[in-house]
């Protein structure tokens, strides 16, 4: 069994001391896997990048339950850099249509997370999920594989990063 380099357990986010975005955001990257942030626009995909590697604080956020270990060690106290002197580094999103995202993280993703209104709805092998009909209900366009150009409001990355 392989080592987990990143254990997300159970983390709730509110921006703001009030607005609550995350509510437990559980999720596990094993050492050489890949993991995929699925959902759509105002998920928490985001937020739960921000959260793991600790670029909350800037956007006035806090992780006010659970806990996130990064190579077996909690990295509430950290701070951005000293996460990225560990080799956590949030890769920032490149406008790619929601398709094309969610195909390549699909694809090369080892497990995806489905997220819907800040919680992990889904989880399991991507290839099980891209063949899910439930996934396919949600993200039809994406899913599917087809080629048709999204309409300019959908374009945003239904992918955030790929771990």
């Amino acid at each position: 069994m392989s080592k987990i380099l990143l254990n997300v357990n159970g983390i709730e986010v509110i921006y703001s001391h009030v607005i609550l975005v995350l509510k437990g955001v559980s999720l596990q990257v094993p050492e050489g896997g890949v993991v995929a942030l699925l959902g759509g626009n105002g998920a928490g995909k985001t937020t739960t990048l921000r959260a793991v590697s600790n670029l909350l604080a800037g956007e006035r956020g806090e992780v006010t339950k659970g806990s996130i270990e990064f190579r077996s060690k909690r990295t509430e106290a950290l701070s951005p850099g000293e996460m990225v002197g560990m080799g956590m580094v949030q890769v920032m999103e490149r406008l790619l249509l929601a398709e094309q995202n969610t195909n390549v993280a699909l694809k090369y993703a080892d497990c995806g997370c489905i997220m819907e209104s800040g919680r992990i709805m889904m989880d399991s092998p991507a290839k099980a999920l891209a063949e899910n009909a439930d996934v396919k209900d949600v993200l039809p366009r994406t899913v599917e594989g087809r080629a048709q150009e999204l309409p300019r409001h959908e374009v945003a990355p239904a992918a955030q990063a790929l771990f």
